[in-house]
């Protein structure tokens, strides 16, 4: 069953490598994904779901957002004052570690996407920072959909690597 927000015109427009200000405003003008009703399957809508929680004006943090197996949003956490790229991923490391913080442990999590706010932008984490990751998100059996980080851009964090990805 389709809804008016799968026909958004906002879903397909490139927001990567847009400055922070531009991005934010375009993501505030689409259509809000309802919790357990939508699905988050378009590039953006998990990220549109991320923005409502920043802090405005941008401050460093980093918000996780969870949807279940079929997609849906389920969950969100908002961790403030994460300084750095290391900091930030071990944030991600204890939400996902203490999936009740997500759901109240009564909808299993399949999937998470997060937004990294970094005033001084996203550096290369430490490898052995991604490997423990990593692990956590087998041992919890979910998955990281998408990682994006805002700074002076919106840009795209490769899942796999945790580096920016370039624009």
């Amino acid at each position: 069953m389709s809804s008016d927000h799968d026909i958004s015109p906002y879903s397909k427009q490139p927001l990567i490598g847009l400055p922070s200000h531009r991005a934010l405003r375009i993501l505030d003008a689409m259509p809000l994904p309802r919790a357990c009703h939508d699905r988050l399957t378009h590039d953006y809508d998990a990220l549109r779901v991320a923005v409502l929680a920043i802090s405005r004006p941008l401050d460093n943090e980093t918000v996780v957002v969870a949807s279940d197996n079929d997609g849906y949003g389920v969950g969100l956490v908002v961790i403030r004052r994460t300084l750095t790229s290391a900091e930030s991923i071990d944030a991600v490391q204890r939400v996902i570690s203490q999936p009740t913080w997500l759901s109240k442990g009564t909808i299993p999590i399949a999937a998470i996407t997060v937004l990294t706010v970094l005033r001084e932008g996203f550096d290369e984490p430490p490898s052995n920072v991604v490997r423990v990751l990593q692990r956590q998100l087998e041992i919890s059996q979910m998955s990281l959909d998408r990682w994006f980080c805002l700074d002076t851009r919106l840009r795209n964090v490769d899942v796999e690597t945790l580096d920016v990805v370039r624009h």
